[in-house]
């Protein structure tokens, strides 16, 4: 087992139990966050950080962690968590090749292949493929077939018509990875490529690689949050023997932390979702008071573009849902306006989580690469992209010796 891995892991977890308290607990659903009261002088200063201080501490997280030094070990979550680049040059394709492709996604497509390297011979396995937009760019750019495992025989369908249209050699296979029956398709040369496999899905991945059935992963890993286990179950023996030492138990929800950057979101995407959550929040507290509850009530999250045009309107849409009334006096203006004082202490708390967020995710990119090391893999880390591309840059490489 690579030391250097095992030790950051070990240290990382120690400062992730260490600030328990400034990641855990959720300040959109938790109006008075312990650390609040213990850490009084912290919390006072971040009231009089001003919206354009805050929107910057948003935008460039390197801000907000400069800011921060003064109260929180700032050097060493960023020492820890820090991870180089993959030292490639990202390759300039045909931008024909990205043609059916969102533009983000064939920029981070032509990042991701740049940091690849194909062993020959390979089996080559596109994992949770979609419409097999990485598997094309791989098998035009090293002339070589592949094969796209995706459960959706719609998605697969359409794969199918891009690789013929392309006249690239990508077999579109319709299959759940959960399943058995995907072990058919491994085999002890597989290469198996995944960009931004959500949760289980990559998670069985790794569960699944043995000398008999796979010989490279290539990963970039997504939406930890996406299991179906309500508590994290580390995926490495010594993650699971650090997590019972140090008592650390992390909640799905908690496991959100981890992609709650958004800047790939277009500005309008952002604005919606800042009036969204004030809404929500504002909802909320006239719901406390006419149910005379203080805690916050999970509601159903509103598909893009159905919020109501009023706030009033969202309110009694809100109301109707949970089976209660508002009354016809009700003063909307008011508990708008008490929604956007509560956001602003929401952003205001974020600025100290999020210290944790990319402590957290890579975290739990390194739970992966200890477990891949404990199945006799020689594992690198690297990242792929800038985060303005996508936060979620990291790259597991891994290969049998």
């Amino acid at each position: 087992m690579s030391e250097n891995l095992a030790d950051r892991f070990e240290q990382l977890s120690q400062l992730l139990v260490d600030g328990v308290e400034f990641w855990q607990q959720v300040p959109f659903k938790t109006e008075q966050l312990d650390w609040q009261k213990n850490y009084r002088p912290l919390w006072q200063a971040l009231q009089r950080v001003d919206d354009e201080q805050l929107q910057r501490f948003e935008d460039d997280p390197e801000q907000a962690e400069s800011w921060l030094t003064a109260w929180l070990p700032v050097t060493a979550l960023q020492q820890l968590s820090g991870i180089p680049a993959t030292g490639q040059t990202a390759l300039s394709l045909p931008s024909t090749w990205g043609d059916h492709m969102p533009g983000r996604k064939w920029q981070q497509v032509c990042a991701f292949v740049s940091g690849v390297t194909i062993a020959s011979p390979a089996h080559l396995l596109e994992w949770c493929a979609g419409k097999g937009h990485l598997a094309r760019t791989i098998s035009r750019l090293h002339q070589v077939p592949v094969t796209a495992l995706e459960w959706q025989a719609s998605l697969c369908e359409e794969g199918e018509r891009l690789s013929r249209s392309q006249n690239t050699s990508v077999t579109a296979v319709a299959q759940d990875v959960l399943a058995d029956s995907v072990c058919q398709h491994l085999q002890a040369d597989s290469h198996v490529l995944a960009l931004h496999a959500c949760g289980d899905l990559h998670r069985r991945l790794i569960a699944l690689a043995t000398p008999e059935k796979m010989q490279r992963i290539t990963l970039a890993p997504c939406c930890y949050h996406l299991t179906e286990q309500p508590v994290y179950q580390p995926l490495s023996r010594r993650g699971q023997q650090i997590c019972a030492d140090l008592q650390l138990s992390i909640s799905r929800e908690q496991l959100r932390l981890a992609v709650q950057e958004t800047v790939t979101a277009p500005a309008y995407v952002r604005r919606q979702r800042r009036q969204a959550s004030i809404w929500r929040l504002a909802f909320d507290l006239l719901r406390q008071t006419l149910q005379q509850d203080s805690q916050y009530l999970s509601m159903p999250s509103i598909p893009y573009g159905q919020l109501p045009a009023a706030f009033a309107d969202f309110c009694l849409q809100q109301a109707e849902q949970l089976g209660c009334s508002i009354p016809d006096q009700t003063d909307f203006a008011h508990w708008l306006q008490q929604g956007e004082v509560r956001y602003r202490q929401v952003r205001l708390a974020e600025v100290v989580r999020h210290l944790y967020r990319r402590p957290l995710e890579v975290w739990l990119v390194l739970d992966r690469a200890l477990a891949l090391e404990e199945q006799g893999f020689s594992v690198a880390l690297s990242t792929f992209c800038a985060r303005e591309l996508t936060p979620r840059n990291i790259l597991l490489s891994a290969h049998r010796p």
